[in-house]
């Protein structure tokens, strides 16, 4: 690796693992739970109608909603067949819910409820509600009906009701931004580098 490449290679690493390194730590987390009471438990938390991502014990990899939810298992409405599909607790080897939610008609409560357990507590978050307007602060606390969301720059929270959420996602840093946009930018140095090297050498 020539020398301005390593070089371009470190900064990336510099600016943009500490940016990811959440999502990234988030993302191993779930792949190492293969505990049915934590399946179980990740189940409950989500709630009907959370829209997650499942891989089985055998490999299978499913995509759907949550459907009804019993002791030792529950149904996964497959995308795909729009089907009830029975899964035990025990056959569960990562379930990770949907980070971010957008509404395509009116708004799906247990939709949004199963995104915002899914980011949890302290998580911030961006909340566009129907009215509108978009709240930004970090999820503070949760139940059936709503989310405590602690504003940015606010003293107290404010309290949104799921059947109110257009749009709710993680609301990425100013760091994490000009990483991605830092990492775009010399992808496109690097090509066009290797490009006029390559057109240097045919000549």
């Amino acid at each position: 690796m020539r020398k301005c490449e390593r070089v371009i290679a470190v900064t990336i690493l510099f600016f943009f693992v500490p940016a990811a390194c959440g999502d990234w730590l988030t993302i191993l987390g779930a792949a190492s739970r293969q505990n049915p009471a934590v399946a179980k438990q990740q189940v409950a938390l989500f709630g009907v109608g959370a829209g997650v991502k499942v891989k089985l014990a055998s490999g299978e990899k499913l995509k759907g909603s949550i459907g009804a939810i019993d002791a030792g298992s529950f149904d996964l409405i497959v995308d795909r067949e729009g089907l009830a599909r029975p899964i035990t607790y025990d056959e569960v080897t990562e379930l990770k819910v949907n980070s971010t939610y957008r509404a395509s008609g009116p708004p799906n409560a247990a939709e949004a409820r199963g995104v915002a357990a899914g980011l949890g507590v302290g998580r911030h978050v961006a909340v566009k509600v129907t009215s509108g307007k978009t709240f930004r602060g970090h999820l503070q606390a949760f139940n059936e009906a709503h989310f405590l969301l602690r504003l940015d720059r606010e003293a107290g929270p404010i309290e949104i009701a799921y059947g109110e959420v257009q749009q709710l996602g993680p609301n990425l840093s100013t760091r994490a931004k000009t990483a991605i946009w830092f990492a775009a930018v010399t992808v496109v140095i690097v090509w066009a580098y290797k490009t006029f090297s390559v057109t240097r050498g045919t000549d």
